[in-house]
């Protein structure tokens, strides 16, 4: 008999390609509408990993069906607090941004290579600001998926979610380098070996080579981020279950 993980986890991953091929349909379709092919692109991940936090939470993700029907549960305070989350981060990076450019502009003026080592230095540490803030939101759609929390203020349930994700920053680190990092090494270490073999040979081969590794490398990653919110799920269980206990 499937493990009921197992059955979880694939259910989980296939319903993530269909989004994902979904909202990859539709940005194309509405390319040539900057502002709505950027809303898809914001709006349908958020989505996306809201049905799978919520369908672990409630036990609702046993099929592929069950998951997307977990999108009723989607409200208009759950959709307000991520996007308010998203921009706080847009706009402490943004400050971040400008605050170094500011300090460093005056120091680099003279030499462009020193202009270059400024540019890369500022992307660098956005790159952290950004990483180190998505790690305190990481649970934000698991806490929200609570129907305890439905009554809260937006504040409320604002400051709730930093501070599940200042409590768990070792084991999202964790979950996040066992399910993203390492595997992504592999995954291109493998593709840029396969590829290397196939350098010089007949383009229209190259092209096809380079096309499936392209595939199976995104529905391979595709698996490890629904390995990853099964990861992020039992790091939140684990610890509201640790809180309970300390009450």
């Amino acid at each position: 008999m499937e493990d009921i993980k197992e059955i979880k986890r694939k259910s989980i991953t296939i319903t993530l390609i269909i989004i994902y091929l979904i909202m990859g349909g539709l940005v194309i379709a509405t390319i040539d509408n900057d502002l709505l092919s950027s809303f898809i692109a914001v709006i349908v991940p958020i989505i996306a990993e809201f049905i799978v936090a919520y369908g672990l939470i409630n036990d609702r993700v046993s099929s592929v069906g069950e998951v997307f029907s977990n999108i009723k549960n989607f409200t208009g305070k759950i959709f307000f607090i991520n996007i308010l989350i998203m921009a706080i981060s847009f706009i402490l990076t943004s400050l971040v941004s400008a605050t170094t450019t500011l300090i460093t502009s005056g120091s680099f003026r003279e030499s462009a290579i020193n202009n270059v080592s400024s540019i890369t230095g500022i992307t660098i540490l956005i790159m952290i600001v950004q990483f180190l803030f998505n790690i305190f939101t990481v649970y934000t759609n698991f806490y929200l998926s609570n129907k305890n929390t439905e009554q809260e203020t937006v504040g409320t349930s604002i400051k709730n979610i930093f501070r599940i994700g200042k409590d768990n920053i070792s084991k999202t680190l964790i979950s996040i380098l066992k399910y993203i990092v390492a595997p992504s090494l592999i995954v291109v270490f493998i593709i840029t070996l396969i590829m290397s073999l196939t350098f010089g040979k007949d383009p229209s081969i190259s092209i096809i080579v380079t096309s499936i590794l392209a595939i199976i490398g995104s529905i391979v990653m595709i698996a490890f981020q629904a390995k990853l919110l099964i990861s992020y799920y039992e790091n939140f269980i684990e610890y509201k279950n640790l809180e309970s206990e300390d009450m």
